[in-house]
């Protein structure tokens, strides 16, 4: 409790989603103590939409139709997604969901890379 607003601003930083996640996480699991101990005005704005993914993403979780949902999955399973895919894994949770959704919106794309992943040719 006493490093997590500095543990989590050194992963926005320098761009450790994995780390930023977890301290995110980690927030919604003990929000009444970070309420007590941390003032709002203390956390940078920016962070407020990763805080919002996951509070939903705790909530949402428990709903079988949120499964597929990429804007409350974790960055595990994003980056999950994009190995089985033979996508790109790196980068920010923002960037990892752009890379899935330009593949989803790019079928002809989609088709090739995997036939290359696979090893055959078209």
């Amino acid at each position: 409790m006493d490093n997590m607003l500095e543990l989590l601003l050194y992963a926005d930083s320098m761009n450790c989603a994995l780390l930023k996640e977890s301290v995110m996480d980690f927030i919604v699991k003990n929000s009444l103590t970070v309420l007590e101990k941390i003032a709002i005005s203390e956390v940078p704005q920016g962070l407020f939409g990763d805080l919002l993914t996951a509070m939903t993403r705790d909530k949402e979780k428990k709903k079988p139709s949120s499964a597929d949902k990429l804007s409350i999955m974790t960055v595990s399973e994003l980056r999950k997604r994009l190995d089985d895919l033979g996508l790109e894994v790196d980068g920010s949770r923002e960037s990892l969901i752009a890379t899935l959704k330009e593949h989803q919106a790019t079928p002809s794309r989609r088709t090739e890379r995997e036939n290359s992943a696979r090893g055959s040719t078209v």
